[in-house]
């Protein structure tokens, strides 16, 4: 009987130094699979151009939708709501600074226009993809994205007399990336 217990107890101390040998050379867990994979993660990606093109577009639609409340204002005499009440959703996409000269914009109801286009050709997403836009990628960072946007289409020779071309600035701050220039 107890040879029978000398030998089980054998073979609990194998099995024990078995496993901790096994653990120690696993790290307790994890592989470096998920190691690489934590450390993928860590580091951003650069974008595409296809997402460049929705953040514009998403940041000009949602300007576009909030300004156009100001223009109904004026030419409809439907009241728009405060601007503090529509603020948040431009800050999602915009610099502060951006944000505060839209809103000098919205409280004159967009004083001299009532086109919205001549100014946010974009907030159609088709329109980034159009053969005649020009799209160029002047610089691709992790933080930092600058791009510049040429329409050299009717409706812009009508409303500005010129091609719109402008360069935006984006950044990507705190995991958000926002327009924070706009040229």
């Amino acid at each position: 009987m107890i040879r029978r217990v000398i030998i089980i107890l054998k073979r609990l101390l194998l099995i024990t130094i078995i496993l901790s040998l096994f653990a120690i050379n696993t790290g307790c867990g994890t592989n470096d699979d998920s190691n690489q994979d934590a450390k993928n993660t860590s580091q951003e990606k650069l974008l595409t151009d296809a997402e460049i093109k929705d953040i514009i577009y998403h940041s000009e639609k949602t300007a576009v939708d909030i300004l156009n409340l100001a223009i109904k204002e004026r030419m409809e005499g439907i009241e728009k709501p405060p601007f503090e009440s529509v603020k948040l959703k431009l800050i999602e996409h915009y610099s502060t600074e951006i944000v505060t000269k839209l809103g000098v914009f919205y409280e004159s109801n967009c004083e001299g226009w009532s086109n919205l286009a001549a100014i946010f050709p974009f907030y159609e997403r088709e329109k980034l993809d159009e053969k005649d836009i020009t799209f160029e990628v002047i610089e691709r960072g992790k933080d930092k994205i600058i791009v510049f946007l040429r329409d050299p289409s009717d409706v812009m020779q009508m409303e500005l007399g010129q091609p719109y071309e402008s360069t935006y600035i984006l950044e990507n701050i705190n995991g958000t990336w926002i327009i924070t220039e706009q040229k």
